[in-house]
């Protein structure tokens, strides 16, 4: 305890020399940064807030870098207090403007975005919809272009905000976007990483129009045809593991179709049994899995067999290729 009121201390005094002094700044930043992921007193976290949104504006470019390092670390603290909600539009507002900056802060700040939109609420998002739109336009933008490591954060920070019910009932318009910067990066980016993580953001909203259905499906099937090209031997861990989380995704799309995705799919799609082979070799790695194991059920062929059930409840009509794919399939599981 006595420990907790000392680093308090320690950060109030630190907060008071940053708004006096710039060399004092960077180094607060840090110190928030840190303490920011082990200290859930609100307070602390108000104040914090307070003076990292100043610090992330300031014109030497050290604290501003240490400033969206240090968001990164708030943000993720803060998504974790519901009640601390109201300090999220402003947070969001300073986001908006800080991602124009050089790409080192634009990367902390992608992931301080990505935490803010995971469980930010509709009555916040209607208050901030302007700073929202900005950021999503700038996910959209960083999936494709900058460092793999910012199109890697920005990827995870889509799959945030495509997690969030919320978010996917209120920006519709900002959905499209990112859904269509995903099916791009999972389809054309050459970093195998950034593909799987385009691949899990895509596979995340529990509901899609026949639109964003008919883009994402088709993404899917094209990214599995193109995982087997490899130019670096070195990278057929990653590309194995890209294949994965692929066909877990194609299977999460068939758990949410519908009779308007599934008859839009049927009209405009590459067929399904260009990838069949890829989704019965993911079948079977699991299925061998769970019998070498020690007993108990695989979640994700839990996630296959409810996947095949809602299918099959719903019927595949006249789609011959999708219906080869799926007796394959089911003959194995």
């Amino acid at each position: 305890h006595s420990h907790l009121c000392l680093s308090g201390q320690c950060c109030q005094s630190a907060r008071g020399l940053c708004l006096l002094q710039l060399s004092s700044r960077g180094a607060l930043c840090t110190t928030s940064c840190l303490t920011a992921l082990t200290k859930q007193d609100s307070s602390f976290l108000v104040d914090c807030h307070s003076v990292l949104l100043q610090c992330v504006a300031c014109s030497c470019q050290q604290v501003c870098l240490q400033a969206s390092w240090a968001l990164g670390n708030l943000t993720e603290t803060l998504s974790l207090s519901p009640l601390l909600s109201p300090l999220y539009p402003p947070l969001l507002e300073a986001v908006a403007a800080g991602l124009r900056e050089k790409e080192k802060v634009g990367c902390n700040l992608v992931r301080a975005s990505g935490n803010i939109l995971r469980t930010i609420t509709e009555e916040v998002l209607r208050t901030c919809v302007s700073s929202v739109e900005k950021i999503c336009v700038h996910l959209c933008k960083s999936t494709s272009s900058g460092s793999m490591k910012l199109r890697w954060n920005a990827c995870y920070a889509c799959h945030g905000a495509l997690s969030n019910a919320a978010f996917v009932s209120s920006c519709a318009s900002s959905v499209d976007q990112l859904l269509a910067a995903l099916c791009s990066a999972v389809v054309e980016c050459k970093n195998f990483k950034v593909r799987t993580n385009a691949a899990l953001a895509v596979a995340t909203p529990l509901l899609y129009t026949p639109d964003q259905f008919v883009r994402v499906w088709c993404a899917v099937c094209r990214a599995l045809l193109l995982s087997e090209q490899l130019t670096d031997f070195s990278e057929y861990k990653l590309s194995v593991l890209l294949r994965s989380k692929l066909c877990w995704a194609w299977f999460h799309l068939l758990s949410v179709l519908t009779q308007e995705a599934l008859d839009a799919v049927e009209e405009a799609c590459d067929r399904p049994a260009l990838a069949g082979q890829h989704i019965s070799d993911y079948v079977g790695s699991l299925l061998r899995e769970e019998r070498a194991g020690e007993g108990g059920t695989d979640p994700r062929l839990g996630e296959v067999r409810r996947a095949l059930d809602a299918v099959q409840s719903l019927g595949t009509g006249g789609y011959l290729e999708l219906q080869c794919v799926l007796k394959n399939v089911t003959d194995l599981t």
